[in-house]
């Protein structure tokens, strides 16, 4: 089943560490490191159900003063996450312009066949 969850999971990260949960999943990250015009966001996505979530796709956009999108960078967590367990991330995301993260998971991807 893929669930495609919109504005249901948003969070905004204005300091440089948060988190978020949306339907089955936690997601924490914090500001690793910033690289020219890039800061590298790492984190963990947690799964609180007893199936994988075999795709999960995190999406971070960049927004200026008035809470436009200026950036936008998404990436798959590598390997999904397993049930109940836990997977890491890091997401390079443009810092020009952007005086706040906000951050959602635009897909999940719950099991599949044979689970």
């Amino acid at each position: 089943m893929l669930g495609f969850l919109g504005g249901a999971a948003i969070a905004r990260a204005q300091e440089d560490s948060g988190s978020m949960k949306v339907s089955d999943l936690r997601v924490e990250w914090q500001l690793q490191s910033t690289r020219g015009n890039y800061r590298n966001y790492c984190g963990r996505v947690y799964n609180e159900r007893p199936v994988p979530a075999r795709t999960v796709v995190l999406l971070f956009e960049g927004l200026d003063g008035s809470g436009r999108t200026v950036t936008r960078r998404s990436a798959e967590v590598i390997g999904g996450v397993q049930a109940s367990s836990s997977s890491i991330f890091c997401l390079l995301v443009p810092a020009e312009g952007a005086s706040a993260y906000r951050v959602s998971v635009p897909t999940i991807d719950w099991g599949g066949f044979g689970q």
